[in-house]
């Protein structure tokens, strides 16, 4: 039987919580004047909100979804109003439900992580396609807070998943560095921004190059919602992006910024607002695709689908097109409609017209039949 009181659904496994640990300041590590050189594309990776799913829980910390804590959750579910923590409940209950497109068929519940890694298996597959569209000229840059040092196996044991993704060894190639005020949306974005600085200066006179920057990122399950960041608002994602090619303005690179924001909320029907940082959704993984030139298998297929349509309704090339009104189906004349009997509306005789059958507004619908 389970026994749940207070945040002990969390720490007791029925729902898991990601990791507070106290700031270490890192550094910009694995940076260097050859790898700052060569690369053309630089992909900065966030983890808790990119490769897992997270939903923010009130004050107590986010909670992280996994099938463990939904199968609590749920077996809970029919006791939820009595239940000391029935917020938590219904939000994870809530990541059940909503449906996610763009060739998903499902809810995030398929985004669950894998309890020894902490990170969903679907998510790190869909990381390693990225990494391998990034080309070979590419810097991999952990961004998250698992660069701390008390996160070092979490990320070796990530490397070693993104390694049998890859059907290579992978290990990242720098790091941002975790500074004292990373664990705000402002603290991430200017890190990123400072890594990115150090970066194009490296780089140096060289003639002037293209560098794109794909940017993944939640924000710590933040809205871009008129926060700032240096003397900027950061009230869309088009001015994060701003912010981040202005860091190389100085420089003769020229940088192109996409930054792809893992962030969804909504309202629940029983009034519960929903934060998410929900992942790599298939949305969000075309959108990073399309930067770097290629395309998700969902749209792929769409344009198939449209080919084939649009094959079916155009005329084969070279076939005689046939004049208007003249296929064998078609009427010579249209006839107009009769005229539209009055209705009467009550006692006062007041009379209209069936507005959808007036032959002023639409003369060729049907007539409707008049009791």
């Amino acid at each position: 039987k389970l026994q749940c009181s207070g945040r002990n659904i969390v720490e007791s496994g029925c729902l898991s919580k990601s990791s507070l640990m106290a700031p270490a300041w890192c550094g910009q590590t694995g940076l260097n004047t050859t790898h700052a050189k060569m690369a053309d594309t630089v992909l900065f990776v966030d983890v808790d909100g990119v490769l897992n799913v997270g939903a923010r829980d009130g004050g107590n910390p986010p909670l992280v979804l996994d099938r463990t804590g939904v199968k609590g959750a749920l077996s809970l579910w029919g006791k939820r109003e009595q239940h000391p923590d029935r917020q938590s409940i219904e939000r994870v209950v809530a990541l059940t439900r909503r449906r996610l497109g763009h060739g998903e068929n499902s809810s995030y519940f398929k985004l669950a992580i894998d309890d020894a890694l902490m990170v969903s298996p679907i998510l790190i597959a869909r990381l390693a396609s990225l990494i391998r569209s990034a080309g070979d000229r590419k810097l991999v840059v952990l961004s998250s807070t698992w660069q701390r040092p008390i996160h070092r196996e979490r990320v070796e044991r990530l490397e070693e998943a993104l390694s049998d993704c890859l059907g290579v060894p992978f290990t990242f190639d720098a790091r941002t560095g975790s500074g004292p005020n990373d664990s705000s949306p402002p603290g991430r974005l200017q890190a990123i921004g400072d890594f990115l600085e150090a970066l194009t200066t490296r780089r140096g006179s060289m003639p002037r190059r293209r560098l794109r920057a794909l940017v993944l990122e939640d924000f710590h399950i933040s809205a871009m919602d008129d926060w700032a960041c240096g003397d900027m608002t950061m009230d869309s994602i088009a001015a994060a992006e701003r912010y981040l090619v202005q860091r190389a303005q100085n420089t003769s690179t020229e940088l192109v910024v996409k930054l792809v924001h893992t962030y969804d909320e909504w309202t629940t029907s029983n009034g519960l607002f929903m934060q998410v940082g929900s992942g790599l959704t298939m949305e969000h993984f075309c959108q990073a695709l399309r930067f770097l030139g290629t395309c998700c298998d969902h749209c792929t297929q769409e344009s198939a689908r449209e080919t084939d349509l649009a094959s079916t309704v155009l005329p084969a090339q070279g076939a005689r097109k046939q004049k208007f009104g003249t296929a064998p189906d078609f009427p010579e004349v249209l006839t107009p409609p009769t005229k539209v009997p009055r209705l009467s509306l009550g006692r006062d005789q007041t009379h209209c017209r069936r507005a959808a059958h007036h032959p002023l507004v639409s003369p060729y619908l049907p007539r409707p039949s008049v009791r």
